[in-house]
Parts: C-alpha cells; structure tokens; sequence
C-alpha cells in the first residue's frame, strides 16, 4: 500500500482530506463541515493509523510518501512491536516514512473526547468536567463519526444519533464535532477488535491544528487488559507534536463506570446507547451482549427502570445473551451482584458462569481432541440444517 498525496477537496458544505493511493480506485477520506477548515490539517498523520494497521493485517508494505509529525515517525517501529504483540496473526511489514520539519508551534487548543453516547464514552466526558479535572485537560468538544460505528451505506440512522449527541452537548456545555469517513467500507478487517481506535484517531489527527487533546475513552480497566484495537500501550503512540492521544479512564470497570454515573449523573440514563446492533440509531436492542450487560447491571443497582433508552426483555433473554458474552464483563457482574446483596442477580450470573465454564472445557476437549475437531465442521451443519427445518415457512 503507497500513500503518494494528501489532497485538500471542497464537496457541497464539506472539506475533504483524501489521501491519494497508488494502484488503487478507492481512497480514504475524512470529511468535516467547512466551518472547521481552521482546525483541519492537510499532513499525512492521520494515515498513518487509517493505513498502517489494515497494512499489517493483509500482510503488506506500506509506504507513506508525504512528510509525517517526527515524533510520531520515530514510535512506528514500537507501534509496530506492540500491534504485533497484540495480534500474533498479523504480519511484520516494511513502513517506510519520511518526517517533517518541527514546527514547534501548538496552533489548537481543544480538547476532544470520542464520544459515541455509550457507558464509556459518559464517563469519560463526566471525569472530564468535574473539578477535580484540570482545566487543560477538560472536554471542550465531543467528537462523533459517521462511518465508523457502521459503513456510510448503512448509517441512515445516525442523524437521530447525532441530534441525541446534540442534545447531550448542550447539557454539558460543550460542542460537537460532526465528521464522516469511508475507512470502515475500504478496509475488511474486523472493525471492533484491531481498527476502531486507530480509525477513530485518525479522524482527530486530522483536526489537530484545532484540537490539541483527543481523549479515547477506555473499554477494559487496566486489570483486565486483553488484545483489543484500543489499548493503553497503543493509543497514546499515535500522538504527534501538535496532538496529544490519551488512553482515559481505564481506572475504572465497566460496571463501577456504570455505578459512578447512575450515582452522580441519573439524568445521563435517558441518553446512554450502548448497543451493537443500533444501525447507528440512538435506541437500544436490548438483546446483544453490550446491552445485557448494561441492562443487568442497571438492574443490580436498581436503575434500569429509569434507563428509556433500553427496551423491556425478559431475564430469559438477558441471560442466555450473557452466556456468550466475555468472561471478563460477567465477572465485573458477579462481583457486583456480591457487592449488592441481590441475591436474585447473583443466582442468574452463577448460571452464566456454569454455562461458560461448560461451554470453555468443551471447546478446549474439541480443540485437543483430533478426531473431535474433524467432526464439528459436520455437526455445525447438521445443526444449522435442524434449526432451519424449525424455522416456520413463510407464505
């Protein structure tokens, strides 16, 4: 992959920062209203997180012909070491770069935090704006993408997203900041695990003559670390002269995220969407693993009555969601069930634990078993062949 220009395009009410690629027909673009024009850089830096992680994904070289920040030029190869060390599967390339002069000069003054309206995202614009929070360090601006949570051809809903982003801005007296991208369309690889983070900053590094902070709200507490495209050790490697990356509030769990904004902000519950099913949309489906999880510890806390973004579903449901959920949130569950005395909740997560325990052992004897392994692709499609058979024909 060869990035061999960076271009500045005017479409209807938008700017445009493309970057140009050899032999391709396709080319990555942010987009931005042009009323920030001021804030909008036209270096390369922003590519370097858009291309340099699909690049080691696919196995490919990549190759950045415009000047990028220095600083950020010199952490590529301990970007590349830790994005190797996260994920085994993907392949040492060669990177091949050239660094800008040092200007020296800090032009912007903003402090943006990526905000998608989600448990995260709150407590992170909360911690942000309390007094404790030193002033250079507190949000000045939500920054939101279309394009990123879904593909643009599938995000006909975020204009309902935004205008809940819109209201929740107003709340807390800050602004927002409204961009689109096509990174998610061009680039395969699974969105969630390697390339949210690295996309999502590369959208600010393109706003880096005005924003001088990006805050990337935390998904795992630093006791919990897994391989995950946002990452303490990553996210904070991808700062440049001009704009700070900070990895925040990974101090915290999810579910004391969840009890520390129920506890000092309950009017957040009638905007919190956490779902990953939404289509970009500002309600919640109530039936993926990110809404379970949340649902079940609102209930444990005793508001999920007052949360009107969720929908009502049965502890049925919740729990047989929560099955195939991450053993690392379920856990939090538990240990806040514990903490609460509910007993009813404690009794429906211990089944969650069985069920994952059961389910863990048995993939591990398949897994160490040959003759097992070379079953299951049969038994996958028998099993799928039984459950369409059940499925009612449609007239």
């Amino acid at each position: 992959m060869k990035l061999v220009q960076v271009r500045r395009q005017r479409a209807g009410d938008h700017l445009r920062i493309i970057g140009l690629l050899d032999s391709s027909d396709a080319h990555p673009y942010f987009a931005f209203p042009q009323g920030l024009e001021a804030a909008v850089s036209e270096s390369a830096d922003a590519f370097v997180p858009a291309l340099l992680v699909p690049s080691l994904e696919k196995g490919e070289p990549l190759e950045i012909v415009p000047p990028i920040s220095r600083s950020l030029a010199t952490r590529i190869p301990r970007i590349v070491d830790v994005l190797l060390a996260l994920f085994p599967n993907f392949h040492r390339v060669d990177v091949c770069v050239r660094s800008g002069e040092e200007s020296g000069i800090q032009s912007g003054n903003w402090v943006a935090t990526l905000f998608s309206g989600g448990v995260d995202s709150f407590y992170t614009l909360l911690k942000g704006l309390s007094s404790h929070t030193a002033t250079e360090f507190r949000p000045t601006h939500l920054l939101f993408m279309r394009g990123l949570e879904q593909r643009l051809d599938e995000s006909g809903a975020a204009d309902a997203t935004l205008a809940v982003i819109e209201e929740v801005a107003q709340a807390f007296g800050v602004r927002v900041i409204c961009g689109q991208t096509n990174l998610r369309m061009l680039f395969g690889l699974n969105y969630e695990l390697y390339y949210h983070a690295a996309a999502l900053i590369a959208s600010g590094l393109v706003l880096s003559n005005g924003i001088r902070r990006l805050l990337v709200p935390s998904t795992y507490s630093y006791g919990q670390l897994i391989p995950w495209g946002s990452h303490p050790l990553l996210d904070e490697l991808w700062s440049t002269e001009s704009m700070e990356v900070i990895h925040h509030g990974a101090e915290a769990r999810r579910v004391e995220k969840v009890a520390d904004i129920v506890a000092h902000h309950p009017q957040v519950l009638q905007y919190l969407r956490v779902c990953l099913k939404n289509q970009a949309g500002p309600a919640n489906c109530g039936r993926c693993g990110k809404c379970a999880r949340t649902m079940i510890a609102l209930e444990i806390i005793g508001a999920l009555a007052h949360a009107r973004t969720f929908p009502a579903v049965s502890r049925r449901i919740l729990e047989r969601t929560l099955r195939a959920d991450s053993q690392i949130f379920v856990q939090e569950l538990c240990d806040l069930a514990r903490r609460t005395g509910n007993d009813e909740s404690i009794e429906l997560l211990n089944r969650v634990v069985r069920k994952q325990q059961r389910r863990h052992a048995i993939k591990t004897l398949v897994e160490t078993t040959p003759v097992l392994a070379g079953l299951m692709p049969h038994f996958h499609r028998l099993r799928r062949r039984l459950r369409d058979a059940r499925l009612p024909a449609i007239s």
